[in-house]
């Protein structure tokens, strides 16, 4: 049985297509197309892409002390390792104390803040590109980002263009050899697991039901051949 099952894979191994991923995917995005569920505590602007388009989103801190952010939608944390924050970032053209605009980046749980990363602006630079990176702990299952400039007022502002939050995870289903991708080499690590005898692992049990066997090789197979 276990000679039959390598020689059918070894076959369906040339057939397969190379589809592969890597561990990553987008979050969320703000941008003039997709600005749903991102919060703007700015009561006279309304979040849309006009205001967007015409650099209206605008981060300071006001006469009454009040900081001016922008918070995104929450997001699945479960299985991710780390989390990227990418965004375009327009300084006001005119502005001259440019040591009031860095943007800061915060991640934030449920309950608390994760962590807070600060990127100074370019003088020469009308359009910036900021990032950020954080860790995600393995207990944290959602999360929002933050964008503020706590340094800034009413004379110093700038405006936030676009957001990219990509999610970052090591522990992909189905990546049996742990290379970080999902590919024809899983299936074939898989059916040589089965051979060896190899009990339910994290890796292994791709199906999620407690025992390795050929329904994950199937689940492998299935993933590939639809892309997903």
């Amino acid at each position: 049985m276990r000679v039959f099952l390598k020689c059918a894979v070894i076959a369906l191994l040339a057939v397969l297509p190379c589809a592969s991923w890597a561990g990553e995917s987008t979050l969320v995005e703000f941008n003039l197309s997709s600005y749903d569920d991102w919060y703007y505590n700015r009561s006279d602007v309304e979040l849309n892409a006009e205001s967007i388009s015409h650099q209206r989103v605008k981060l300071f801190r006001t006469s009454n002390g009040i900081d001016l952010t922008l918070t995104s939608p929450v997001f699945d944390c479960n299985d991710l390792d780390s989390i990227a924050v990418d965004v375009e970032y327009v300084v006001t053209q005119g502005v001259e104390n440019y040591a009031k605009l860095p943007l800061t980046i915060m991640f934030i749980d449920e309950e608390s803040t994760v962590g807070t990363v600060t990127q100074g602006v370019e003088k020469n630079s009308l359009v910036n590109q900021l990032s950020a990176s954080f860790t995600v702990a393995a207990s944290q299952s959602k999360g929002q980002i933050r964008l503020m400039a706590l340094k800034a007022d009413t004379g110093s502002n700038a405006s936030v263009r676009s957001v990219v939050v990509t999610g970052f995870s090591h522990n992909l289903t189905g990546d049996v050899n742990g290379d970080g991708v999902v590919d024809i080499t899983d299936v074939n690590a898989l059916v040589n697991a089965i051979a060896a005898g190899v009990s339910a692992e994290k890796n292994t049990d791709v199906n999620g039901d407690g025992v390795t066997d050929i329904t994950d090789v199937n689940a492998v197979i299935n993933m590939l051949l639809l892309g997903r």
